[in-house]
């Protein structure tokens, strides 16, 4: 199979496996900006008093690219580009490690005008 093949083949299986189900909370953030397209998390209820910093809980690199994090079931799905591959991974939302990942090579370069 053909790296664009692949990597074809790689985008729409990540779709349809973050696709298949509708939004029914604001757990799952299915694509951009959310189940309804508005970056708004209905649930949330900000606390009443702000620590005075806050404490990272995890952090990935990811690589270059535009693509947003989507987040289903304590999942976080991240698409990136690292050097010649594209990634897709599935990280655990609550501690940052990662469950699974997929590298595609990927020779195709992208020009600027």
């Amino acid at each position: 199979m053909s790296n664009t093949k692949q990597a074809t083949f790689l985008f729409i299986v990540l779709i349809l496996a973050v696709s298949h189900q509708r939004a029914e909370s604001d757990d799952l953030w299915t694509g951009w900006l959310g189940p309804d397209r508005n970056g708004w998390v209905s649930e949330f209820q900000p606390p009443t008093e702000w620590p005075e910093s806050l404490t990272k809980a995890w952090t990935v690199e990811v690589g270059t690219g535009y693509g947003s994090p989507l987040v289903v079931k304590g999942c976080v799905y991240q698409h990136t580009r690292q050097a010649d591959d594209e990634v897709v991974w599935c990280i655990d939302r609550l501690k940052g490690s990662k469950k699974a990942t997929t590298r595609c090579r990927i020779t195709a370069k992208t020009q600027r005008s």
